[in-house]
């Protein structure tokens, strides 16, 4: 980030301290007891901003700047491919993407590594982010290191292509212990996203529809061969994106998949949704379920269950000025004497760990319609925990799997391995939008862009680095592609017409589809890419078919026409 604020509330602070060069604007209110300090920094890195309070007190608040996310997205998965890829021909980890020490670029293949669930889970993490940032910037050499893991290494070694079972660990060589419901949804995940990179760009062996078939027997198979207690009654990280599956089989005519896995859906929504508390699965600390907790009681609209979720979710995450804390969710390893992986030793605290971003979500799924009061504890844990966790990735692309803040453990500061944190990332890159919402004690809040109204015009240009979908939420107004990114956004007050700018980021034509709710009128006229399109609104939004130039930026324009057009 480029730039940072740092609030002093009840104090009238009188000068700002900075640990680093960097450019300060500050102003204060001695009447008010209140000041704020503007941080420009010269270069990303951890900055901390220090102020004496009102009796001489020091206080301190840790900053962290990063690159734009959008440049921290590219890099890592150039790190994965570079990095990350097992080349040993003949041995069962042939074409994995594996656990891998960032300081020494040592990739972890000890076999005891992989008797224990973590070394195979830590692989398809790493491999799935690889997957969905590939779905939306699609790099030639990404995707062949894609597809030979799921050709060699998934299919080959770790999941029976006949019965969609998914292994745990590595003995005796070869793949087993196939109960863990956990390792399912990331498999899951994988293939959905491969099957958005075969929609609109080659490399992959396989079809979009292959792809989405084998994404539907991997979750059929978790209900077959996993524990049926951990099924039945635990949330599990991943599981909500089957919402998306289903449509995505639905929409590929894929009808006989898609019963299957609605009918694991009502199932597994229907238990969950019993139960009052706990939603941990395998140890106390456990967090990874909660948004599938979440999502079930959407489904089910339960508003109690999402209450309770909603305050578990986020009761132990911290507003504590420190840029590890801020947001994160509380997580440490709390298992055995023995931990599973060589990069825990200990049990120290893992900031900004895997289960930080999914979780966040929490509070972006009550955001799909108008709210009465926006909670501003939950919106700011949230905000901080979806963009805490891209901290913890190096310019260079490697990222840590946490950051322990306790001096006294063995692992202090960033941990030195990649671990399973593009779980969480994925994460990340499926759900991000730009945000603006109306806050009657605030004003306007935006997440992931920078906003502004001027002239009768709203203008949103978006830094989430995904750029995929705008929402603004105070007038009902959605705006969302298939395919390729949002650059910037231009929407006439009245909602009569809009121009957005689209980046093609492939280096093919790519067909998508720009989809547009909440304009006011029953017929749009779009203009940009060719023939002039007139389109009905159907259920509150239009579905507007462009094909973009390789490479390219292009204008598009839409004017409702016809009835509420003046």
């Amino acid at each position: 980030v480029s730039s940072k604020v740092a609030w002093a509330e009840r104090v009238a602070p009188k000068r700002f301290y900075v640990s680093r060069d960097a450019a300060l604007e500050t102003d204060t209110d001695p009447e008010a007891k209140s000041g704020f300090c503007f941080v420009k920094p010269t270069e990303p890195g951890p900055l901390t901003l220090s102020f004496p309070d009102d009796q001489g007190k020091l206080c301190h608040v840790h900053l962290m700047f990063t690159s734009p996310i959008g440049q921290l997205i590219d890099r890592r998965a150039q790190w994965i491919a570079a990095n990350q890829v097992v080349e040993a021909p003949g041995t069962l980890l042939h074409h994995a993407i594996a656990l891998t020490n960032i300081e020494s670029g040592q990739q972890v293949l000890a076999e005891s590594e992989y008797l224990e669930s973590s070394g195979l889970e830590c692989a398809v993490a790493d491999a799935l982010f690889l997957a969905e940032k590939n779905a939306l910037r699609p790099v030639a050499q990404e995707i062949a290191v894609l597809d030979e893991f799921i050709e060699d290494f998934l299919l080959d070694d770790l999941q029976n292509p006949g019965t969609g079972a998914v292994a745990s660990v590595i003995q005796e060589g070869a793949a087993g212990y196939f109960g863990r419901p956990m390792s399912y949804p990331a498999v899951m995940c994988l293939y959905h996203a491969a099957s958005q990179i075969a929609r609109h760009t080659p490399g992959l062996r396989r079809t979009t529809e292959d792809y989405l078939r084998l994404a539907a027997r991997t979750f059929a198979a978790m209900f077959r061969y996993g524990w049926r207690l951990y099924v039945r009654s635990v949330g599990v990280l991943g599981y909500a994106r089957v919402y998306e599956l289903l449509e995505d089989l639905r929409a590929h005519g894929l009808h006989a998949e898609a019963e299957e896995v609605l009918q694991g859906i009502e199932y597994k929504a229907s238990e969950l949704t019993k139960l009052k508390f706990p939603f941990a699965g395998e140890t106390v600390m456990d967090t990874s379920g909660f948004e599938e907790v979440f999502n079930a009681g959407k489904y089910r609209s339960d508003d109690d269950h999402l209450e309770r979720t909603t305050r578990c979710a986020f009761a132990t995450r911290s507003l504590a000025p420190s840029w590890w804390w801020y947001g994160s969710d509380k997580r440490h390893w709390d298992g055995g004497d023995a931990s599973p992986l060589e990069a825990l030793v200990d049990r120290g605290e893992a900031c900004l760990s895997h289960t930080t971003i999914p979780n966040s979500l929490v509070f972006f799924g009550l955001l799909d319609r108008d709210y009465m009061g926006l909670p501003d504890s939950y919106m700011r844990k949230a905000f901080g925990g979806f963009l805490g966790p891209w901290a913890l990735i190096r310019d260079d692309g490697a990222a840590s799997m946490c950051y322990c803040p306790e001096l006294r453990s063995k692992q202090p500061g960033m941990n030195g391995f990649t671990g399973a944190s593009g779980l969480g990332y994925f994460h990340y890159l499926r759900a991000a939008a730009s945000y603006v919402l109306p806050n009657r004690d605030q004003g306007t809040v935006t997440f992931g862009c920078h906003y502004v109204l001027e002239e009768g015009v709203h203008r949103v240009q978006p830094w989430d680095g995904v750029g995929r979908r705008v929402v603004l939420r105070q007038i009902g107004v959605e705006f969302s592609l298939t395919f390729g990114q949002l650059m910037n956004l231009a929407l006439d007050s009245r909602r009569r017409w809009f121009e957005a700018e689209i980046l093609n980021p492939s280096a093919l034509p790519v067909n998508v589809t720009l989809h547009v709710a909440g304009l006011w009128g029953e017929r749009v006229a779009i203009e940009g890419t060719g023939e002039r399109q007139v389109l009905g609104v159907v259920n509150g939004g239009i579905q507007a078919a462009l094909t973009l130039p390789p490479g390219a930026t292009i204008r598009v324009r839409g004017e409702v026409t016809g009835d509420g057009a003046d």
